[in-house]
């Protein structure tokens, strides 16, 4: 008997634009990098939030496994997967297939080019993609097509000339956002389907993190094998129960149900999962089929954003991430371009199914102030924004007018809720986040987050997308530390003592974690006696008083009786 023996071989690469990102997550271990020129632009800013955020749609990619080079060290990243963001004359010497060259000499104004190409040997070969343009306009027709799904489906094959900005389908549009009118299964884009044990899984109408259903109703219209006499048919909406239907022997040709939805919070994906059991169990087929006429009502309502602790809701208010404005000093540094491809990934995670992943990103000058109607502002129109820079430079990156409640006014100096304060008062490390009104437009939101000097990328990381500080962030203002130590605060509510105070206490100046806990004990002791003498004080001089307003009570009473005992024993004298 001879033993058969199979060798199992990597298959070859072939450009597929169409699969991105996924197709950069195919092979285990695999690296991605980044490709920027040395002083990167708007365009470029851009080009890394959106890839950030498609990349952060891939489950198993991580953050290590990202990288950010300039396109002049490429040969550092031959064994990797990369995406290339620049001008046709920003690429230098890039190792570009011959028929793309071609196609990059002949690339005019306005116009984008994304192409895919293999590098390396049969061994070791990676996809390299080129996100180009004649010029800043074209290349970021080019950046936005690499964020569609959509888009990149209805491209030629590679190398693919971009001449128009893409846009989003009305459909695509309704479906990214929760409805209350009543929506048939076929409006989602379901056919009949059929359920067995094994659980079956739908997906089509979402409910974005940013919302919350207060109720709904399923309606599902179904029929089953007339051999089932006692079974159900189990419903899901994400890991919630939402019910379950009788299959009986009456109900075999057609029946229908109602199943009320509880209130939930908004995911993404979202999924209906169904799932049957039967006694007996039908042979050779499903035990239902769920029809297509089935339907979903549901009242749902954006989730109210007032505070720090509702940062997460606000980045991602719109499923297609349009609402949300990275701004950075200009020219960024690699540290603040990683912290927004790192922040865009976390977005991309939460967004895990859309088809378009658009993010903006402004730059500023962080030597001038800023004109209302600049560039610069008509790039935050109905958006939010982000200010990701150090604190001495916020205000250089609002327009004039807007009243920050953190602004330095000079080296050592900083203005906190009106007060001045010395900066060497405050720990060195601190990164500090405020959160406003947007001054241009209702309904938006100003955010800005740094150091002082510097923008501090792990601890600004931390406070924006809550790694260190979920539950402990809250208010309009807080502050932390490299430590962790974090003093949150509501100046829009009354208070003992203002942030600056708060920020001195909590995070005091040159103590480790352990030495700031026992200061703290110190402080929650001596607070605790003050109430205590205070508790005592009061009722001392309630009792106080109550007492003398007794004695008094008492004197009175007594000198009315003696002036009435006094009348009562003095006769009265008539005249002669």
């Amino acid at each position: 008997m001879q033993a058969a023996a199979a060798e199992t071989k990597r298959l070859p690469l072939f450009p597929e634009l169409r699969r991105f990102p996924a197709s950069f997550a195919e092979m285990s271990g695999v690296h991605a990098a980044i490709l920027l020129p040395s002083v990167p632009r708007e365009v470029h800013l851009r080009g890394v939030a959106i890839l950030g955020a498609r990349l952060g749609q891939l489950s198993a990619f991580a953050e290590s496994n990202c990288h950010l080079m300039e396109i002049s060290n490429w040969p550092a990243v031959e064994d990797h997967n990369v995406v290339i963001v620049g001008r046709v004359d920003e690429l230098g010497t890039l190792p570009v297939a011959l028929e793309i060259k071609t196609n990059l000499d002949a690339l005019g104004p306005g116009r984008g080019l994304l192409a895919e190409f293999i590098v390396g040997d049969a061994g070791n070969r990676h996809r390299w993609i080129l996100v180009t343009g004649g010029d800043d306009a074209g290349l970021e027709k080019a950046v936005v097509t690499l964020g569609s799904r959509p888009a990149l489906d209805a491209l030629p094959p590679s190398p693919a000339e971009i001449v128009d900005v893409p846009s989003i389908r009305p459909e695509t549009e309704a479906l990214s956002r929760p409805s209350s009118a009543r929506t048939t299964f076929a409006q989602l884009r379901w056919g009949d389907f059929d359920v067995g044990q094994e659980p079956v899984a739908r997906f089509g109408w979402r409910l974005p993190p940013s919302h919350r259903l207060e109720r709904g109703e399923l309606t599902l219209r179904f029929f089953h094998s007339t051999n089932v006499t006692n079974g159900a048919l189990e419903v899901f909406l994400g890991a919630m129960r939402v019910g379950d239907v009788p299959l009986t022997h009456e109900n075999g040709d057609g029946g229908s149900a109602k199943l009320p939805i509880p209130p939930t919070e908004g995911i993404d994906p979202l999924m209906f999962t169904f799932r049957a059991r039967a006694d007996p169990l039908p042979r050779g087929g499903p035990i239902a089929t769920v029809l297509s006429g089935s339907s979903l009502e549901t009242i749902a309502r954006p989730l109210d954003i007032t505070g720090l602790e509702h940062l997460d809701t606000l980045l991602v208010r719109d499923s297609f991430l349009r609402r949300i404005a990275f701004v950075l000093p200009t020219p960024p540094s690699r540290s603040e371009l990683r912290l927004v491809f790192d922040i865009s990934m976390h977005l991309g995670r939460r967004l895990p199914s859309s088809p378009v992943l658009w993010p903006q990103v402004c730059a500023f000058d962080p030597s001038r102030e800023q004109d209302d109607n600049a560039t610069f502002q008509r790039c935050l129109h109905d958006r939010s924004a982000l200010v990701l820079a150090p604190v001495s430079t916020w205000r250089y990156a609002t327009p004039n007018g807007a009243r920050l409640l953190i602004q330095q006014m000079s080296r050592g100096t900083v203005r906190i809720q009106g007060r001045r304060d010395d900066i060497s008062d405050f720990e060195p490390s601190l990164a500090l986040i405020q959160m406003l009104p947007a001054p241009w437009g209702t309904n938006e939101w100003l955010v800005t987050a740094g150091g002082w000097t510097n923008l501090d990328p792990a601890t600004v990381k931390a406070l924006v997308i809550h790694e260190a500080a979920r539950g402990r962030l809250h208010g309009n203002m807080a502050a932390m530390d490299h430590l962790g130590r974090l003093a949150s605060y509501e100046s829009r509510k009354p208070a003992v003592q203002s942030f600056a105070q708060t920020v001195k206490e909590i995070i005091p100046r040159g103590l480790d974690v352990a030495q700031t806990q026992a200061h703290l004990r110190k402080i929650a002791a001596r607070r605790e006696r003050s109430r205590r003498l205070n508790r005592f004080l009061v009722w001392f001089g309630g009792v106080v008083v109550l007492g003398v307003i007794l004695g008094r009570v008492t004197l009175e009473w007594d000198r009315d009786r003696r002036r009435r005992s006094a009348q009562r024993e003095t006769p009265f004298k008539t005249a002669a």
